[in-house]
């Protein structure tokens, strides 16, 4: 479902080249337009932007698709955001599905830290812990999740020696954007505990 609600955003906002002065062009970067600016959020229309499976995918990269194009990173993401928050004239809350931190050696160094600090540049409102969150150790995982300016959310995650949920385990958060109230709720993937080593 969340996979689903990330493509259909993608699908109504399609990603286009920003215009820009004569450069280099493998290394123009594709970025969104801003949108003009809307007044006061609708309260009675709330879009959800969602990411999922980040994995530490702070710079842009060419891909076999982008023609050698740099694609994607924070500095991409950010504004796209922000744009489709701003598009909507609505009220918006961002949600990250989890897998933020790991994959690649500029988040791998630091041990997500970087990751986390986009996430709170994005304005993340709040996260499910995802499989590869356990990668670095529960400790790491605890330490970042205090660095992060939002909720790492889990109902079913439990502890192996007495099968309870962790007291660091939050299983909800309530989101309030002015009169609304959002509830937000993160599961982990059943198969965490064979797919990860902590």
């Amino acid at each position: 479902m969340r996979v689903l609600l990330a493509l259909l955003i993608a699908a109504q906002h399609p990603v286009v080249p920003a215009p820009s002065p004569a450069s280099d062009t493998a290394h123009d970067v594709v970025v969104a337009p801003a949108p003009p600016p809307v007044s006061e959020p609708d309260s009675t229309v709330l879009r959800v932007l969602a990411i999922n499976d980040f994995h530490g995918a702070l710079e842009a990269r060419a891909w076999p698709w982008s023609n050698g194009k740099l694609v994607g990173g924070a500095a991409a993401l950010k504004p796209w955001l922000d744009s489709l928050a701003r598009a909507c004239g609505c009220t918006t809350v961002r949600l990250d599905g989890g897998d933020e931190m790991q994959g690649t050696l500029l988040s791998n160094f630091s041990f997500g830290l970087p990751a986390i600090a986009a996430m709170n540049a994005f304005g993340i409102d709040g996260a499910a812990i995802g499989n590869h969150e356990f990668d670095w150790s529960v400790d790491t995982l605890r330490a970042r999740m205090a660095g992060a300016k939002y909720r790492f959310l889990a109902a079913n995650i439990t502890d192996s020696s007495s099968a309870a949920r962790p007291e660091w385990a939050e299983p909800w958060t309530l989101i309030q954007r002015g009169r609304l109230k959002v509830a937000v709720i993160g599961l982990a993937l059943r198969a965490t505990p064979t797919n990860t080593a902590s």
